[in-house]
């Protein structure tokens, strides 16, 4: 149930943008429920402290 407007949610995907050590870090495709009504993206499942797990060395810094 969307905490906004109380209607349904639906599972989706979503961009994750984080500031991580003074850079961004960009996650796609990661899984969220989505409202029905408003789009109102819940992505809850993924904690700050589990980031690293996803960061895990294999990325491009952009300058």
């Amino acid at each position: 149930m969307c905490f906004y407007c109380k209607e349904n949610l639906f599972d989706s995907i979503t961009t994750h943008v984080v500031n991580y050590r003074n850079c961004l870090i960009i996650i796609k495709n990661v899984p969220c429920e989505e409202c029905e009504q408003c789009g109102e993206i819940s992505d809850s499942s993924i904690s700050p402290p589990l980031l690293p797990v996803f960061c895990d060395g294999r990325f491009t810094a952009i300058r």
